[in-house]
């Protein structure tokens, strides 16, 4: 789920109601717009933990 820390949370609520996994949510944050504007994995720490606080997965240990 991209941008998932605005807006009004209706894809949230929609896939609750009908049972579907949200596998990632993706903060709105420059330092991981920037470097998938240029093709480059986000694997810095700081994106790991803000991916890891909103997910139903662990994000890796740097």
């Amino acid at each position: 789920l991209n941008k998932c820390d605005i807006g009004d949370h209706k894809v949230e609520k929609y896939c609750k109601k009908n049972n579907i996994p949200i596998l990632l949510s993706i903060p709105l944050d420059k330092e991981i717009a920037v470097a998938y504007s240029k093709g480059i994995p986000i694997s810095l720490p700081t994106s790991l933990i803000a991916f890891s606080g909103q997910n139903n997965v662990q994000a890796p240990q740097p």
